[in-house]
């Protein structure tokens, strides 16, 4: 690879994404490409990948679909409810990585997720190692892709555009600058 890649795994998403405002508060952000925020991967059969408005994002996952002939469906929908959202607020592009059926309509569905029943026996071992090896082939990817920053006023007013706003404000987490 042409750049370091950090793994890197947070905690307290549910708490207010402590973990990952943390971690950006640690880093120089200029020297940050992307980030790609594997949350949801391998509970369903297809990878989704959720570019928050960056079209190069959505290019390396088109890209890595067709050279792999696997299912990576795209939608550019931005949301700050996953530890992509202290990044992208910042301006770093985020590939956000989740799963879901492939005859679901787009509705954001909770299911299991973050109750006592959210445990490993949901998880088919075959989708978990496919979205591993796709995220990462897409984090290979997006080394050589070297992502524009996000223009943080376009994204504030598509979020604004798509009614995001006042949820984000009953949530605390519509930033203060954006005022």
């Amino acid at each position: 690879l042409d750049c370091r890649v950090r793994v890197a795994g947070v905690s307290c998403e549910e708490l207010g994404l402590m973990g990952s405002t943390a971690l950006v508060e640690s880093l120089d952000l200029d020297r940050v490409r992307a980030v790609v925020n594997v949350d949801g991967a391998g509970r369903h059969r297809d990878l989704h990948a959720i570019t928050h408005t960056a079209e190069a994002m959505a290019d390396v996952a088109e890209r890595v679909s067709d050279e792999t002939g696997q299912p990576i469906s795209v939608s550019d929908r931005p949301h700050p409810y996953s530890d992509h959202w202290p990044f992208l607020r910042e301006g770093v592009p985020a590939l956000q990585l989740h799963s879901h059926c492939s005859d679901e309509s787009g509705r954001w569905e909770r299911g299991w997720t973050h109750t006592r029943a959210d445990t490993r026996d949901k998880v088919d071992a075959r989708n978990l190692r496919e979205h591993a090896m796709l995220a990462a082939l897409l984090t290979r990817e997006l080394v050589s892709a070297d992502p524009d920053p996000v223009d943080t006023d376009a994204l504030r007013d598509r979020l604004r555009e798509d009614g995001a706003e006042p949820g984000m404000r009953a949530a605390g987490v519509w930033p203060d600058a954006w005022d």
